[in-house]
C-alpha cells in the first residue's frame, strides 16, 4: 500500500570535502485523495533531496535542499532555503539536537528534517573506507587518542560486552555504560573522550528500492528536482515530474529555474 525509499550517496571531492546526497521518495500504488487534490497511483507523494557538504571533521560547510513532489504545491517547497541553517553544525557532535532546534516541527519540512537525521551514520560509513580514517581508527582501537565513537552506540559494542573486550580491549569497562560517571577500563590506556556521535533512530528507512536514481552507475529515477554538483566531482542528478533545477552553488538554496 505504500513504499518509502531512502537513499544516501556519498562522494569524496577533489578539494578534500565530502558531499552527502540524501533522497526520500514516498509512492502509493493507488489514487490518494488529498485536500489539494487527488494524487494518482504511482506518482510520488513526497520526493525530497538534501545535500550537505562536510569537511574531514564532519563540519557542515554547505547545504542545499529540493522538494519536487509535495502534497501542497506552492507551500511545502518554500522552506527549502532554510536548510542552509545546517551550515555550522557537526554531523558527529550534537547534530540531531542542533537539527531539531533549527529545523524541527514548524521550523522546517517534516520529511527533509527526517532525511537529515540519516546523515551522521551515512557519513561515518562513507569515510570508513578512507585510508587515513582507517589508520586513525586502528590507533583509537589500541587506546591512543579519543575513544572510538561506535563504543556504547549499539548493543553489540557495549563497553562491558565481549565484542569490545575482544576488538577494543583498551576501552573495555567492567562497569558498563549504565554506570554513571564510569571511566575507561583500568586495564586499558588512552582517554575516555568520545567523538559524540548521536545514536541513529531505528526504523527510519525502508530497504526497498522502488525509486531509481541517476548516478555514476547509470540508474534512473521517477521523481524530483535536479541539484547540480560542484564541477570537481562526478555529476549526480535526479529527474522528476516537473523537471525543476536547483543549482548547488546558489547561496539561497531556494531559487529555481525552469529547464527548457
Amino acid at each position: 500500500m505504500h513504499t518509502r525509499t531512502v537513499r544516501v550517496d556519498a562522494y569524496r571531492r577533489d578539494d578534500g570535502l565530502w558531499d552527502l546526497e540524501a533522497e526520500l521518495v514516498d509512492v502509493k500504488p493507488h489514487d490518494t485523495p488529498l485536500q489539494s487534490g487527488v494524487r494518482k497511483g504511482g506518482e510520488a507523494m513526497h520526493a525530497m533531496r538534501l545535500r550537505v557538504t562536510v569537511d574531514e571533521e564532519f563540519n557542515v560547510v554547505d547545504a542545499v535542499a529540493a522538494s519536487d513532489a509535495v502534497p501542497y504545491r506552492g507551500y511545502c517547497e518554500t522552506i527549502v532555503g532554510d536548510y542552509r541553517k545546517l551550515v555550522g553544525l557537526n554531523l558527529v557532535r550534537g547534530f540531531r539536537v542542533g537539527l531539531r532546534e533549527r529545523l524541527g516541527e514548524y521550523r522546517g519540512c517534516t520529511h527533509l528534517t527526517e532525511l537529515a537525521q540519516s546523515l551522521p551514520t551515512a557519513a561515518i560509513q562513507a569515510v570508513a573506507g578512507d585510508q587515513r580514517w582507517y589508520e586513525e581508527m586502528m590507533r583509537q582501537a589500541e587506546g591512543h587518542g579519543p575513544r572510538p565513537f561506535q563504543i556504547d552506540r549499539c548493543h553489540a559494542l557495549r563497553s562491558d560486552g565481549p565484542a569490545v573486550q575482544r576488538y577494543y580491549p583498551a576501552w573495555f569497562r567492567l562497569e558498563g555504560p549504565d554506570r554513571a560517571g564510569g571511566g575507561p577500563s583500568s586495564a586499558g590506556v588512552g582517554t575516555n573522550r568520545s567523538r559524540g556521535l548521536d545514536a541513529p533512530r531505528s526504523g527510519d528507512t525502508d530497504p526497498m528500492r522502488s525509486a531509481r536514481i541517476d548516478s555514476p552507475g547509470g540508474r534512473t529515477d521517477s521523481g524530483g528536482a535536479r541539484i547540480d554538483p560542484p564541477g570537481d566531482r562526478t555529476e549526480h542528478r535526479i529527474r522528476g515530474t516537473d523537471e525543476r533545477r536547483i543549482p548547488a552553488t546558489d547561496d539561497s538554496a531556494a531559487s529555481t529555474e525552469e529547464r527548457p
